[in-house]
């Protein structure tokens, strides 16, 4: 019997990609810095964050490229996946909820309430700080 179900939440709870790929390639620019293609940048979503600045800059200040995406991100605002709110509403009451994610826990608790996405119905909230290891490892 289940019990509990898990849930990732870039493109599964927070519409994630659709913002962060044109915002990476925005700062990316504006820095005059190797720009990421989509199609691979869109493949490495879910690794850590610096695991992707190593990758496409490896050479580079990656405190400052990561505070003007930050910045940028902020302008915008991050939106549930469609039915997303309507799916934990039904699942809440019969089935612990939680979300494992290699986000930060301040990054993940402000797009949850950017996303209106009630962070309350989650019993486990298992973020990047939480384990040693983050993928790629």
């Amino acid at each position: 019997m289940i019990k509990a179900i898990l849930f990732d939440v870039d493109d599964t709870l927070i519409d994630f990609s659709k913002l962060a790929t044109p915002i990476h390639i925005k700062i990316a620019k504006k820095l005059k810095i190797k720009i990421p293609d989509k199609y691979h940048l869109n493949r490495l979503w879910g690794v850590t964050w610096k695991h992707i600045a190593d990758k496409f800059w490896p050479n580079l200040d990656h405190n400052k490229i990561k505070q003007e995406i930050l910045n940028e991100y902020k302008k915008h605002k991050f939106k549930p996946i469609p039915g997303a709110i309507n799916a934990l509403e039904k699942l809440k009451n019969n089935y612990i909820l939680g979300i494992v994610s290699s986000k930060p826990r301040a990054a993940l608790i402000f797009q949850l309430k950017q996303t209106k996405i009630p962070y309350k119905y989650f019993k486990l909230l298992y973020a990047a700080e939480d384990t040693p290891y983050n993928k790629p490892e």
